[in-house]
């Protein structure tokens, strides 16, 4: 290792802009999503292949089905699963997926949040279910712990933050 930096790729808003999250890899190639820009400027899903350096653009968020992801990809069962902040059908983001044999066309949005829930971050697989978290979700409005099962379509509010577990500190 002599240390050198390489720059494989240039984002341009065209090809997304605003990467968040890590690059998850499966294979040969490396997955991400950026928070802004494609043809849409809601975000786009890409792959980067290691073997070849070739930068693909596989998904435009949009607003209908998702748009603006904070987090990472998960990887599960030859499928890709992410969150986005806002779009869907309530417009408070969703969970999606991606099928990494087939091209742009597999990309499904599988659940849409409501109640402002906004999630961020990361989904982590436990089994055959995704857990994860949203900002400003559940019943209080100050974000939850949740679960999905992507082969069921089952969502589950797990735990509901409220400002009773604020901790407080009295100075004497």
């Amino acid at each position: 290792d002599d240390g050198t930096y390489t720059d494989l790729v240039d984002f341009n808003n065209s090809n997304g802009a605003y990467p968040f999250g890590s690059l998850i890899q499966v294979g040969d190639s490396l997955y991400g999503m950026t928070n802004y820009g494609g043809a849409n400027e809601a975000g786009v899903l890409f792959s980067f292949s290691i073997l070849t350096n070739a930068y693909i653009k596989l998904v435009d968020f949009d607003k209908a089905h998702g748009a603006y992801p904070y987090g990472s990809l998960t990887e599960m069962g030859g499928l890709l699963y992410g969150m986005t902040e806002q779009g869907g059908v309530n417009g408070y983001g969703v969970i999606f997926s991606y099928m990494l044999a087939t091209g742009p066309s597999s990309y499904s949005d599988l659940y849409d949040f409501k109640n402002d829930d906004s999630p961020l971050g990361n989904l982590t697989q436990v089994g055959d279910s995704l857990y994860g978290l949203s900002s400003s979700g559940g019943n209080y409005y100050q974000g939850n712990i949740f679960s999905f099962n992507p082969a069921t379509g089952n969502y589950n509010d797990l735990y509901d933050f409220s400002n009773a577990e604020i901790p407080t500190c009295n100075l004497l």
